[in-house]
């Protein structure tokens, strides 16, 4: 903010500002070197809507406008926090859910949640979903489902062991190359013929999604 700017002159450079571009107050506030509250007082000037983020629009920029790095890696939540003390990036979606996404470019998988020491980190490198939990090597079972049976049939010989509906879909997510579960992506017929599925619901599944 210039030393010698009114108060006037800063006001016509937020209310620019905003109605130039879909921004945060603090993403506004941190490029134009003003208070967030003075944004939030001339968003309500202009008569415009508060700014709300749905779970679809977040992009890095936001949520490096609400987070800062500290050291070790961690990332401190601006925004608002639950009851609980939990990281929230909007009614109910939390902080931990936005920067996975961001990092892996996928929605989580059942429970997000960190890895780290560090509380209430927003990291993504430092949190993890049910299906990371099931790709360690070290497990067994997981709520269920037994991963042995998962991976010998994502990487062993026929006969494959019959798996049961949410094993099949667990063994589909876990068919990610990224997840080192397979070295290789699986093609949809012997990808299909490993889980027992017909080569419908492996191509749905890559084309919409497999279901929660």
């Amino acid at each position: 903010m210039p030393v010698s700017e009114t108060r006037a002159e800063r006001w016509e450079r937020v209310a620019r500002l905003l109605k130039e571009e879909r921004i945060s107050n603090i993403g506004a506030a941190r490029r134009l070197r003003v208070r967030k509250e003075f944004v939030r007082e001339v968003r309500a000037d202009l008569g415009m809507r508060p700014y709300r983020l749905l779970r679809h629009q977040w992009t890095v920029v936001d949520y490096e406008a609400l987070s800062v790095p500290v050291d070790g890696g961690h990332r401190r939540w601006l925004g608002r926090f639950s009851t609980s003390n939990v990281p929230m990036a909007g009614q109910s979606q939390t902080a931990y859910q936005v920067a996975f996404r961001l990092l892996h470019g996928r929605e989580p998988v059942g429970r997000c949640e960190g890895t780290c020491t560090r509380k209430a980190c927003v990291a993504g490198e430092h949190q993890e979903d049910d299906v990371m939990r099931a790709a360690q090597p070290g497990r067994l079972t997981y709520q269920g489902m037994d991963l042995v049976a998962i991976r010998q049939a994502l990487r062993g010989k026929p006969p494959y062991p019959p798996l049961r509906l949410e094993e099949k879909r667990m063994a589909f997510r876990l068919a990610d190359p990224a997840l080192g579960v397979v070295a290789t992506e699986v093609p949809v017929v012997q990808l299909a013929r490993r889980l027992g599925c017909c080569d419908q619901t492996i191509r749905r599944w890559r084309d919409e999604g497999v279901p929660g």
